[in-house]
């Protein structure tokens, strides 16, 4: 009877590490998007390099159309943007991203 107990324990103390384990692999990106985003907001005319540039175009983009794609997000601001990331003269911060996500927007469909 012994054995069985344990085997069970056992049993039931792995499908919690493993409900655990997928619960927070889910939701860790989230939380991270999150707080990164936060961070922009905190500071929105800090230069940005282009991964995180490219996190707030797609935040940003995806406030009108929740519905598109990372990918699809950012090659079709880079591609409104027309010039390389850090190219002299242009701002590469959060309010940027936003106000071109907002033009984007309001030129090319319905502004929510």
């Amino acid at each position: 009877m012994f054995g069985l107990r344990a085997w069970m324990r056992r049993r039931a103390e792995k499908a919690v590490r493993k409900a655990i384990f997928e619960q927070v692999e889910a939701d860790l990106p989230n939380i991270v998007h999150g707080r990164l985003v936060e961070n922009f907001r905190a500071q929105p005319d800090r230069q940005l390099p282009a991964g995180w540039f490219d996190l707030c175009l797609t935040h940003c983009l995806k406030q009108h159309w929740p519905d598109v794609d990372d990918d699809t997000a950012v090659r079709w601001l880079r591609e409104y943007i027309g010039v390389k990331h850090g190219t002299r003269g242009y701002d590469w911060s959060y309010s940027a991203a936003e106000a071109v996500a907002n033009e984007y927007a309001s030129t090319f469909g319905e502004v929510r």
